[in-house]
């Protein structure tokens, strides 16, 4: 697992699951089976895909549906 914020990079000997509890859901969201992003430093959104800063991530089919109602997106 590897945890990117704009000032580091951390890669804690922990498992995904674990960390998605730690971490208040208020904040973050689950988008891909591999990436949960903090929902305040979304860029944008096109179509399967959601930009953090420079970086492009796949927003994946099984969360999809969940991410945008999180986001008040999808009714």
């Amino acid at each position: 697992m590897k945890i990117v914020t704009s000032q580091q990079t951390l890669m804690p000997s922990m498992t995904f699951s674990s960390f998605e509890e730690l971490i208040p859901r208020l904040k973050f969201v689950r988008i891909h089976r591999s990436f949960i992003v903090n929902k305040s430093k979304i860029d944008h959104i096109e179509g399967n895909r959601l930009f953090v800063n420079k970086s492009e991530l796949p927003i994946g089919s099984n969360y999809r549906e969940g991410f945008l109602k999180e986001l008040g997106l999808n009714s």
